[in-house]
């Protein structure tokens, strides 16, 4: 018995880090799996935080297709939690056993794009999507599973596992790694593509890859970071693959990340779109059969209708006979040896939209919307062609076999005359990763500030998506030997235990040598309040009406007595995304646009209301305007930097002089 709760019924499965048992719910009398932590990573305490935010993941999810997390328990100083009981096999069996049918792949597809659908709208990407981690309930419902590489926003991200490696994408053996949902697509498609082979036909397309057993994870990786190395289209390995889910799964996989789908959203919306261009009308051989997809029926036999009455048969000698026997029999072995003459194809002709097809000097009818008609053509030659006014007219042959469907690709080049190039201006990057911190574009224009609304225009500039971290700090600390902070009093090793978290008691100074230091600067307290409000005046970054739990302030309710981990609070994030600029800590700015009447000769302007108890909504407003001495170390404050954005570079022209310009004021560094 587990927590006098859970009867231990069984084993379910282990791995290096947890293993799974079955048990009995004895007081809601319901079955469900408890995942314990391994017992010797228990004294460690990073696998200790990684077990726990694996359940605190899960506990946030709630969807039809993920699996759902009911309890978490320390008990006799063992970590458990519990979750959904399932009742079935992961898709790794089915690969096993053989290609997996088409309409089962699509359900099991749709499902777990609409699971990943929901996780990735909480901030959550799960990183280790393969088929062991997506398991099939009795009554065929796919759920993901296995979240122990996941990263959520607000948490420390874990390392990627090697075990997977068949199932990474390409970024993440590249300096380019972002951690966003193309990951699980280009995971999801793998899989996809594993199930609609089955495992002897997808190895059968790599063998190099498994000639070697020992060697199989190296070759992996060399094979996703080779550009060049692509499978072949699902729909050319078995023809009985659709044209469309064939193009799908290999959009999901793409190697360059520009090139994949980026949200599952867009995924969904082809595959529905592909069914219901399914539905258009299939046109065969001869125009006036053409009749809706699915309605091909079979003519019924003529009824009430006497036979046709046979000759009598002549008396033939014996010979005759014999010879009479043998020609039926070869032309009965003729008949079933030779390829049908007249066996329909399915395929396809793609073009644009309206144009007018003709195969074979039969016209077929107009291209519609989807871009793409289908139909079926007998053995052999074909010509088609293709009209549509302004557009150069196409003719091309192609040739109908029985092994494979058919496609035609023809898009028309405009014969209207082109219209003058528009000059492409390169855009200002949106993000920037740092090794100090992410920053965030805040676009250039007008918006609102202060309590009563006033207007100010700023250039565009970056700010910091989060406050500076004491891991970003200790950096610093450590490449110019600068004095650490101290710690604070509920915990005598914050400072150097808790990356994720804030740095506390810094000095105004002590921003200002940081930002130095990273090629940054502090924000203004204009830039600041831009960031975040944005532009419409809004009270607290996320909006107009107080949300206690979408910031870190005085108290407990929010989850956080003290700090909380940057990020906590994704539904708290401005209109620019920044996060954290309501609560948590104060955060030190350049200067001042408020008034200063009664600010002393070193006094700076602090932002954003902090975690401590004295600390309320009202201090938290984007406009509030506290102060504290530049030379002081208080608990409650950090800072975040700021940077200013280049002017997108005009289209190339003439060679000129380059004038200097120099930044506006408010935007330079203060010199003290």
């Amino acid at each position: 018995m587990t927590d006098d709760r859970y009867e231990i019924l069984g084993p379910c499965g282990e791995g290096g880090m947890a293993r799974v048992f079955k048990a009995r719910d004895v007081k809601l009398g319901r079955l469900v799996a408890i995942k314990q932590m391994a017992p010797d990573l228990e004294q460690d305490k990073e696998a200790v935080s990684a077990f726990e935010r694996e359940a605190r993941i899960l506990a946030n999810v709630s969807d039809p297709n993920v699996v759902k997390v009911y309890d978490s328990i320390i008990d006799e100083g063992h970590y458990y939690f519990v979750m959904e009981y399932i009742e079935g096999e992961h898709l790794g069996k089915l690969i096993r056993r053989g290609p997996t049918p088409v309409e089962q792949v699509v359900r099991i597809l749709e499902q777990v794009l609409s699971g990943l659908q929901t996780m990735h709208g909480n901030g959550i990407i799960h990183q280790d999507i393969k088929p062991s981690n997506i398991l099939i309930d009795s009554k065929g419902v796919p759920k993901i599973t296995d979240f122990g590489l996941a990263t959520s926003a607000g948490e420390d991200g874990p390392t990627l596992d090697w075990g997977s490696v068949q199932y990474l994408a390409p970024e993440v053996f590249s300096n380019t790694f972002v951690q966003d949902a193309r990951l699980d697509i280009y995971a999801l498609g793998m899989v996809a593509f594993e199930l609609l082979l089955g495992e002897k036909a997808f190895r059968a397309e790599c063998p190099e890859i498994y000639e070697n057993e020992s060697e199989i994870s190296r070759k992996w990786v060399n094979w996703h970071q080779n550009q060049q190395q692509q499978f072949r289209p699902l729909s050319e390995i078995n023809p009985e693959i659709p044209l469309h889910l064939s193009q799908i799964v290999a959009r999901m996989m793409a190697k360059d990340r520009l090139k994949r789908y980026g949200n599952v959203t867009s995924v969904l919306q082809d595959l529905k779109d592909k069914r219901q261009q399914q539905e258009e009308e299939e046109v065969e051989d001869d125009p006036s059969k053409t009749r809706p997809l699915g309605d091909l029926k079979k003519k019924a036999a003529p009824v009430n209708q006497p036979a046709a009455q046979r000759p009598a048969q002549k008396k033939s000698s014996r010979t005759l006979l014999y010879v009479g026997g043998a020609v039926s029999i070869l032309v009965f072995l003729f008949l079933l040896l030779a390829p049908p003459r007249n066996q329909l194809v399915a395929g396809s002709v793609s073009s644009n939209a309206g144009a007018e097809l003709t195969i074979d000097n039969r016209k077929w009818g107009i291209i519609p919307a989807s871009g793409v008609m289908r139909g079926k053509l007998a053995q052999g030659n074909h010509t088609a062609k293709l009209v549509l006014k302004d557009y150069e007219t196409v003719e091309t042959s192609f040739e109908v076999t029985p092994s494979q469907a058919w496609s035609v690709d023809a898009t028309l080049k405009s014969t209207l005359p082109s219209p003058p190039p528009v000059p492409v201006v390169p855009e200002v990057p949106t993000r920037l990763d740092l090794p100090s911190g992410a920053m965030l574009l805040i676009p250039a224009g007008e918006f609102q500030y202060g309590a009563d609304k006033k207007r100010a225009t700023l250039p565009a500039f970056y700010m910091d998506e989060t406050e500076v971290t004491n891991a970003a700090y200790r950096k610093f600390c450590e490449a110019t030997s600068h004095t650490p902070p101290p710690n604070p009093p509920w915990d005598p090793d914050y400072f150097r235990a808790k990356d994720r978290y804030p740095v506390l008691n810094v000095t105004w100074d002590d921003a200002v040598a940081f930002a130095q230091w990273a090629g940054k600067r502090l924000p203004t307290e204009l830039e600041w309040e831009k960031a975040a409000r944005g532009t419409d005046g809004r009270t607290w970054p996320w909006g107009s009406e107080f949300d206690p739990k979408k910031a870190n302030l005085g108290g407990d309710k929010d989850g956080f007595v003290y700090t909380a981990p940057v990020g906590s609070f994704p539904a708290g994030a401005s209109p620019y995304g920044m996060l954290d600029m309501a609560g948590n800590v104060w955060e030190w700015v350049a200067d001042a646009y408020g008034p200063t009447k009664d600010f002393g000769p070193n006094d700076r302007v602090l932002k954003g209301g902090a975690f401590v108890a004295s600390v309320g909504k009202d201090e938290a407003t984007t406009f509030f305007h506290g102060r504290r001495p530049r030379t002081e170390r208080p608990n409650g404050v950090g800072f975040r930097c700021a940077k200013d954005a280049p002017a997108p570079a005009p289209p190339a022209a003439t060679p000129t002089a380059t004038p200097t310009t120099t930044p506006p004021a408010a935007a330079k560094s203060p010199q003290q």
